[in-house]
């Protein structure tokens, strides 16, 4: 007969924001060049700044810190960005307003 598996325990997830989660990034001067450049005539949208607050998804937790996909208005592809904080400046992220953390 044979033995039955014990599933391994999950270990837990670190500390941040979980995977799956929206969130709201706000671009960086490199962000935006990385998004001007990529449009083409093919890949239009809307006018982006510095600042500018983008709606994205928590595709990595590294505990303090985060990787991004960052939806972009317009029919460009989504921007990756890696490593990113939670903050209130470029290059972070933020809960949903009333959002618990």
């Amino acid at each position: 007969m044979a033995e039955s598996a014990v599933p391994s325990p999950v270990p837990p997830q670190p500390a941040g924001p979980q995977v799956g989660i929206a969130v709201q990034y706000r671009l960086g001067p490199n962000d935006v060049l990385r998004i001007m450049q990529a449009r083409t005539s093919a890949n239009q949208g809307n006018t982006v700044n510095v600042g500018d607050v983008c709606a994205a998804t928590v595709v990595r937790n590294w505990g303090s810190s985060a990787n991004l996909k960052v939806q972009i208005d317009g029919n460009d592809v989504d921007l990756w960005v890696t490593s990113m904080s939670e903050g209130e400046g470029p290059y972070t992220w933020s809960y949903l307003p009333g959002e618990v953390t």
